[in-house]
């Protein structure tokens, strides 16, 4: 009699999902982020070019990402969790030859709020010795 007590009360806990943690979460939402960089050649410019970098923090402040934009095609697209992030762009001039850079160089920046499923452009205008800015679509 016991034992059938026992089991009882085993299958009853079994079945109850007692101690069970809830497994099923929300799946992330997401965003997708496009950014650009255009040329502006109606002032100075790099003599022996620059190479273009972006950087994505988040609003704890961890980088999201990083990347060196390519000099032939100067767009990068992410998909990127929603949410608060800052926007940051800079450039590294050629000394002599891209194989050398000097420092970081006419840095702008954009607070971004990027809502789930969405799609946000970012133009990056770069005005050599004269910063860049940040236009948001």
């Amino acid at each position: 009699m016991r034992s059938l007590l026992v089991l009882a009360l085993l299958m009853a806990l079994a079945s109850s999902g007692c101690g069970e943690a809830d497994t099923q979460q929300a799946p992330p939402t997401s965003a997708t982020l496009s950014v650009r960089q255009v040329l502006d050649t109606s002032g100075r410019l790099y003599i022996e070019g620059s190479l273009g970098y972006v950087r994505l923090v988040d609003a704890g402040g961890s980088t999201a990402f990083e990347k060196q934009l390519d000099p032939e095609k100067l767009a990068v697209s992410r998909e990127i969790p929603a949410g608060e992030y800052v926007l940051q762009s800079w450039q590294r001039p050629c000394d002599g030859n891209c194989g050398y850079l000097d420092p970081p160089t006419d840095r702008c920046d954009a607070r971004l709020t990027l809502a789930p499923d969405s799609d946000m452009h970012v133009m990056i205008t770069l005005r050599p010795a004269d910063g860049c800015e940040m236009t948001v679509s």
